[in-house]
């Protein structure tokens, strides 16, 4: 038996109802029969294996986080205690070596933010307790224990007030209707007869699992709900209940109706489903779980050196490593980058004095790479920590065991260094300052805290996917400081072991510390919560509440489809790592595999690992083509806007912000100008234009980075392509596209070998949308050669003649936005990346600050100072737009505009077909069928009409008076002859039939 202490304990439980108790419950009756024994509350620390803590109600040493959902302070008006709460949620994650989540929606914030994929386990129900017989009184169900944020009530109103004869009955309300009956929180089995008996259970609060859906489905009630959260887990459109659109009340309405409409078969197949829950299910999963983490790795500690060109002093470093005091260090990894000294044959020497030392020699490619590979293999045997050492460098024998101990002692802690001692070319030396006890905030501000020798967790590099050598463009460099700053962005902490100087630093390798010329990366620039403050739920930055926001990702504003060609794996970081960068954060990437299936590789591996949180497709008949790839991505996007971006490429950190903000003024197919980056021999042969705008160019490999400005957008040109000889190509696939757009002109056409992103764009022209260019390059895009582009170039005219042939049988539709053949006004976009002007904008969230448009009719940057709380907005100038707070709207009208917020395009709702039951009869072999029995069916003629749910005097008079006696005469009419009878509605006709099929049910 596994002894585990669970916090809060069932005991410490209040009489009140809620999630947890009801989870609780659950556990302490179903985990001792998978072999857990859940001890007292009052046990010791030494006296039980394991610490279980629920939704971080623990604030020390957690084994196991069981983390039921976030307050989502990023999205509404957060209470004090919520954002605490969070605090203490997130705490609880940082500490725990193994954490549950109750569905994929949390699981996604987990795995953004986190950078993990956590145990998704839901909940359970009893299904056998729900099948007591109750009365279907036909009433829609919203039970909730509480009327204010999250579980705002609004929809049940705006419901009552459109359905003013259908009876609504709440456990809150915030306002007084004569159809709606509040009950206030009742006990779990007042509330379960409720369920039981409605008609229709509404879901609209975003439940983190909903076990309330799970209720009402195992009672066969239909549910009516928000498609997001818990709900889209639970129920199926059409099949067990109705999936809205979140925030159409339409649509919400047209559900209910849906719902009563087929209230039988929904209620059936909800029953059924319901039965896939179990409890016992659940906590067999945990139990697995607690096996899991029950032992906790050894510290067994790798020594990992790079080495290039250094056979002379590489020898220092790997004895100055084989001689830590610590028995945790197992192995010393050395990376040979690529040396074309004697640093083999000095390696063949130390291989062959000690057995802990391993060799690996690759091509050169920088000391990111060269880390990278070392931490890998460092991670295939299995170790807990690693320690970068450079070649030129040494560290005293008690290094290992002052970084080592510290790490044991705190698991939030990712990275451990100590004191320097550093000694330059001439022979000096000295004890160094720096560095100091460890101060993120000024890591924020680029000033480097963590020396590149440290121990740090291999479960980090893990999660972050290690090194960088982009911050590394001479071999060495920036990439270190970008590695500690993640780090600290995604929850791992740093601490200074001893400020003894166990480091030894050298001044000897020339390229960075030696080198007066060398001019660092920008190793920020990518990072917005820099600059922003937006930080991940996890950042060790101090936040600006108890905790940083914590965002939901499941409802994106933009789907980013990269697909994936063969040979392209290991080139998609940067795209990915482009997304982590974008200020705005509501995307969502989706990556194609266009790679067959069997050929899984390392770098898909890797990919997977670092970044948990795409949503992947696999061509099934790889490679298909992009036209392919793109369009299964595109069936899967969330988002009511695409953007494809091919797997080499990249985005600048302001791109999707700027997109979307233009789309609101243009409502047009958004696109920008470019950088290119290509292999060009001889420039003397380009375009006398590009030539101006070569912003580098690499003399030894010809690569040249070259700034390009895309066409204006002409609707008449667009629509008469192709054309010869010159083409008019206006745009890159890489554009910002309503999905609804994508979908009406059939996305893109998968028969094209080359070029099906240029007719994908005239259709999109000949079907009348318009498009808008900004004047800013918001795309690194790779010209590198490829066998789609070489194809293309060698069978143009053929690929001209079948797009000529097929626009042909399409109709041409005139432009909507009337701009007569030429673009419509460029709204010119800022160069730099956006960020907060003031102490103002960096509160996104708060509600008391709106984004305004400001009216002054000076364009020219001036200072705004608000005219109620005086704060100042930084320097701007008319026609800005930016946040500010509501006292000072309210005291200058005439300077500020309330500025619209973002206008997705519209977009279809999808409607549920009849639901067809999922309820088959079983088939048993006739050898194993019992012999008959006489069966006696339920006598339908003495039913007695009055005790029938839902009927009552009146409506049975009534139906005697047609000829109707009996519940026989009921079923002989059916539903549809019932509503040809006086007085009797669909809905009440319906509700009869539907009792009498359950009483019988009940009866056989």
């Amino acid at each position: 038996m596994i002894r585990v202490r669970m916090v809060p304990h069932i005991t410490e439980m209040k009489s009140e109802e809620s999630g947890i108790k009801r989870v609780l419950e659950a556990y302490f009756k179903h985990l001792p029969d998978y072999g857990i024994d859940l001890v007292p509350r009052e046990t010791k620390r030494t006296d039980f294996d394991l610490l279980a803590v629920h939704a971080g109600t623990y604030d020390g040493d957690t084994d196991v986080a069981h983390v039921h959902g976030f307050y989502w302070s990023a999205d509404y008006q957060c209470a004090a205690w919520e954002w605490y709460t969070n605090k203490s949620v997130v705490q609880s994650i940082r500490h725990a070596r193994a954490v549950t989540v109750p569905s994929e929606w949390v699981a996604e914030t987990i795995m953004r933010d986190f950078r993990f994929k956590p145990d998704v386990v839901g909940h359970g129900i009893d299904w056998e307790a729900w099948q007591q017989y109750a009365n279907n009184d036909q009433y829609v169900l919203w039970n909730k224990n509480r009327a204010v944020d999250v579980c705002d009530p609004a929809p049940m109103i705006e419901l009552a007030k459109r359905f003013p004869n259908r009876k609504f009955i709440t456990t809150l309300t915030s306002q007084e209707m004569d159809n709606v009956h509040p009950q206030g929180i009742l006990p779990h089995d007042e509330m379960k007869r409720l369920i039981m008996s409605a008609g229709v259970y509404l879901s609209t609060t975003k439940e983190t699992f909903g076990i309330g859906v799970l209720e009402a489905m195992a009672s066969g009630v239909p549910t009516l709900g928000w498609r997001n959260g818990g709900n889209v887990t639970l129920i199926e459109h059409g099949v067990n209940g109705y999936l809205a659109e979140p925030g159409n009340y339409d649509d919400l309405a047209e559900g209910l109706d849906y719902c009563y409409r087929y209230r039988r078969i929904l209620g059936d197949n909800a029953r059924e489903m319901a039965k896939r829950w179990t409890w016992e299910a659940a906590c067999e999963k945990v139990a697995g779980i607690y096996q899991r983490v029950l032992i906790p790795p050894d510290p067994d500690t790798a020594i990992i050196i790079p080495t290039y060109n250094h056979a002379e002093r590489v020898g220092r470093a790997v004895k100055s490593a084989l001689a830590q005091t610590s028995e945790h260090v197992k192995k010393v990894i050395v990376v040979d980058d690529g040396s074309t000294d004697n640093t083999s044959e000095r390696m063949q020497e130390i291989l062959a004095l000690d057995d802990r030392v391993e060799y690996i020699h690759q091509p050169n490619a920088g000391v990111a790479h060269a880390r990278n590979r070392g931490i890998k293999r460092a991670d295939e045997l299995g170790y807990k920590y690693v320690c970068c050492l450079d070649a030129d460098d040494a560290i005293e024998p008690q290094f290992a065991d002052f970084c080592i101990r510290e790490l044991e002692n705190d698991p939030t802690l990712g990275i451990a260094y100590t004191g320097l001692h550093w000694i330059k070319p001439d022979g000096s030396e000295g004890n160094s300052e720096w560095p100091g006890e460890y101060n993120f905030e000024a890591q924020l501000k680029r000033k480097n805290q963590v020396p590149t020798c440290c121990v740090f967790r291999v479960e980090a590099w893990r999660r972050l996917g290690g090194f960088r050598q982009r911050y590394a463009p001479h071999g060495a460099g920036s990439e270190d400081a970008e590695f500690w700053t993640r780090m600290g962005a995604y929850g791992y902490g740093a601490r200074k072991a001893s400020p003894k100087p166990l480091f030894i630093y050298s001044w000897q390798s020339g390229i960075v510390s030696g080198n007066k010329d060398y001019k660092e990366v920008d190793w920020l620039a990518w990072h917005p919560w820099a600059k922003d403050k937006l930080h991940p739920l996890p950042s060790v930055a101090k936040p600006k509440r108890w905790s940083h926001p914590a965002r939901e990702y499941d409802e994106p504003m933009v789907s980013v489809v990269i697909p994936v060609g063969p040979g392209h794996a290991g080139a998609i970081i940067n795209a990915l790592d482009s997304l982590d960068a974008q200020t705005l954060r509501r995307w969502e990437a989706v990556v194609v595999w266009d790679t067959p299936p069997e050929e899984e590789n390392e770098d898909k591996d890797y990919i997977r690992t670092t970044f948990p949180f795409i949503r992947e497709v696999q061509m099934e008949k790889a490679p298909a083509g992009a036209g392919a790839a793109r369009n299964a991505g595109a069936n899967i996007a969330r988002a009511p806007f695409l953007l494809f971006l091919d797997a080499d490429d990249w985005l600048f950190p302001h791109a999707l912000h700027d997109m979307v903000e233009t789309w609101q003024s243009k409502e047009s197919i958004i696109y920008s100008d470019y950088i290119g980056k290509a292999f060009i021999g001889d420039i003397s042969k380009l375009d006398p234009r590009l030539q101006e705008r070569i912003y580098h160019r690499d003399e030894k490999t010809g690569e040249t980075v070259i700034g390009y400005r895309a066409h204006d957008y002409d609707c008449q040109r667009a629509q008469v392509q192709p054309t010869f000889p010159k083409p008019y190509i206006w745009c890159n696939v890489t554009a910002l596209i309503p999905t609804e757009w994508h979908k009406e002109i059939g996305g893109f056409d998968e028969e094209m070998k080359s070029w099906e992103d240029w007719d994908y764009h005239i259709r999109m022209a000949r079907a009348g949308k318009c498009y808008h260019r900004l004047e800013d390059e918001l795309l690194v895009y790779r010209f590198y050669s490829g066998s789609r582009r070489e194809y293309g170039r060698e069978n143009f005219k053929e690929l001209a003649a079948y797009m000529q042939s097929k626009y042909e049988r399409e109709k041409l539709m005139p432009c909507p936005g009337g701009c007569g053949g030429k673009s419509p006004a460029r709204v010119p976009v800022r160069k730099q990346v956006p960020g907060p002007r003031s102490k103002s904008e960096v509160d996104m969230k708060d509600d008391d600050y709106l984004k305004v448009r400001y009216l002054h009719p000076n364009r020219g940057q001036h200072m705004v100072v608000g005219g109620a709380t005086h704060t100042k907005y930084g320097m701007r100038g008319g026609g800005e737009e930016f946040l500010v707070h509501r006292s000072d709207i309210e005291a200058q009208p005439h300077l500020f505009e309330v500025a619209r917020p973002i206008r997705p395009p519209k977009s279809a709702i999808v409607r549920a077909p009849a639901p067809v039951s999922l309820r088959k009869p079983k088939t048993i072999p006739e050898s194993q069928m019992p012999p008959p029995k006489p069966m006696t069916p339920p006598d339908m003629s003495k039913m007695d009409l009055e005790a029938l749910p839902g009927v009552g005097k009146k409506v049975a008079e009534a139906l005697r008076a047609q000829g109707v006696e009996s519940a026989a005469d009921i079923l002989e009419l059916g539903v549809e002859g019932m509503q040809k009878l006086d007085r009797i509605g669909p809905v009440t006709a319906e509700r009869i039939v539907d009792a009498i099929h359950r009483l019988s049910s009940i009866s056989s």
